[in-house]
């Protein structure tokens, strides 16, 4: 009896010891099957094969990895096979063989027209299978977004494919989403204007439909049906007009595309504390704290369509189309004005209007997108609304492009230059302020004067001596 009970009492101590120094594994880890292979300036998903203990290959004894590509556009010809059946095997095929082929052309050609994918049939029908696709994956977003940062928020794209590809290359790591920890929020108005809105509005499905839990799109006023068809008012730049041009259904797709703008989000919330849409705050009904009507967006029933009506069309247009408030406009007791810029059934709202939106729901502040700002950023309201914009040299001006990122308590603004671009194309031997070291014309110093013919930026001294061997008068 006594050696029995002794060792029940170590039995007991050594397992309550154990228990003790065992910690709780927050996450089940499995290895995974692919590996991200990084050439250069090129990186690539590729299918992980061979390697385990015990199957060397030749190319393990030389001290390399055996592969197989998962990336099937990664040779010379992307459209050498069989494409219908590629795309249709797959709930993510149509997506990657978008993405692969997007970055394949922009970075083989650079330039937005893209127009080796006019009338592609590959394209086309990966396109059509992207649209299916992201309108299943938008669907099971909710109308009302909640989300946890660390969060990256981008505005307008407008089809600035250049402006988006510059931001991805810098938040995506390895141009990945797997690699990243951060979230995209994008606020809208991905079409319209630019020269490449096809292609923006398509890669950003595709990435929705790669990574649903990391990419997020709102919808913005341009992704409604009867803006993005106004070829009266937008010409050749609306989105309309561009599918056409692109493909010979183009009207088809075009319609395709809406269905699934039409699954978007309205609305997001970053950690309970930051409200996101892409224009404003919602003007409650009489009656109406703001409160309840945000409760209205987050029913499960709330009206994924083409197009609005009743008091559903007045809480949407709030979200996608009103501005704040210029300060000559006369606003009503509850700090809403009218919005003439935009029309006559879209408001304005002003510092009072943001107050109370803050003091009811609790959130500190407001970032939106819908107007574009010389920085690419704006802060009104007493810092309490910020406007971002992303798209650079918008409708031939001189803009930057802008973004915000959320994490750890704060919302840290970036801004993009329009003029960065132009720093690829100037010559090696391109001056350098001497006053900041800033590069050629990336800077804005102002004791520097601009070339007209090459467009340099030159110290006064420079000048004389710069017009003997300007570059932009020799080409």
């Amino acid at each position: 009896f006594f050696f029995f009970f002794f060792f029940f009492r170590l039995f007991f101590v050594v397992s309550i010891f154990r228990m003790a120094t065992t910690h709780t594994k927050a996450h089940t880890y499995s290895l995974s099957a692919n590996v991200l292979v990084v050439d250069g300036d090129r990186c690539q998903i590729e299918r992980l094969t061979d390697i385990q203990e015990g199957e060397t290959t030749e190319e393990d004894e030389m001290g390399l990895l055996s592969f197989h590509s998962a990336n099937h556009l990664s040779n010379d010809q992307p459209f050498s096979f069989n494409t219908a059946d590629y795309i249709l095997h797959s709930t993510t095929a149509a997506a990657q063989a978008v993405i692969d082929l997007l970055f394949k052309e922009y970075e083989t050609h650079h330039d937005e027209t893209f127009a080796n994918l006019t009338d592609n049939d590959f394209y086309r029908t990966a396109v059509l299978q992207l649209c299916q696709q992201a309108e299943q994956r938008l669907k099971q977003d909710a109308t009302f977004l909640a989300l946890t940062s660390p969060v990256y928020v981008l505005g307008d794209i407008h089809g600035n494919f250049a402006d988006l590809n510059f931001f991805l290359d810098r938040m995506i790591n390895f141009r990945h989403t797997c690699f990243t920890t951060s979230q995209l929020l994008f606020l809208g108005d991905y079409v319209d204007r630019g020269p490449a809105s096809v292609e923006v509005a398509a890669l950003l499905l595709a990435l929705k439909c790669i990574s649903p839990q990391s990419i997020y799109l709102l919808r913005g006023n341009h992704e409604l049906l009867d803006i993005n068809t106004n070829v009266n008012m937008y010409g050749d730049g609306s989105f309309l007009a561009q599918c056409e041009i692109r493909f010979e259904d183009g009207d088809e797709v075009c319609m395709a595309f809406n269905e699934v703008f039409a699954q978007m989000p309205l609305a997001a919330e970053i950690d309970k504390a930051v409200f996101c849409a892409h224009g404003g705050i919602p003007k409650p009904e009489a009656g109406e704290t703001f409160v309840e009507c945000l409760e209205r967006l987050r029913a499960p029933d709330f009206p994924r369509t083409l197009e609005f009506e009743g008091i559903t069309e007045t809480l949407v247009k709030g979200l996608l189309w009103s501005d704040p408030a210029l300060p000559t406009t006369v606003l009503d007791g509850k700090g809403f004005g009218p919005n003439p810029q935009r029309g006559p059934c879209i408001h304005s709202f002003g510092q009072q209007a943001v107050e109370q939106f803050k003091r009811e729901t609790g959130y500190d502040y407001l970032i939106r997108a819908h107007e574009v700002k010389q920085e690419g950023l704006r802060l009104c309201c007493d810092t309490s609304v910020v406007t971002v914009f992303t798209s650079s040299g918008y409708c031939g001006g001189d803009n930057a492009a802008g973004a915000a990122f959320v994490a750890n308590g704060r919302i840290r603004l970036i801004t993009r230059p329009q003029h960065v671009a132009e720093v690829a194309a100037a010559p090696p031997s391109a001056p350098h302020c001497t006053k900041c070291a800033f590069p050629w014309i990336a800077h804005t110093c102002p004791q520097l004067s601009v070339c007209e013919q090459c467009q340099w930026r030159l110290l006064p001294e420079e000048v004389e001596s710069h017009k003997e061997d300007c570059w932009g008068s020799n080409p």
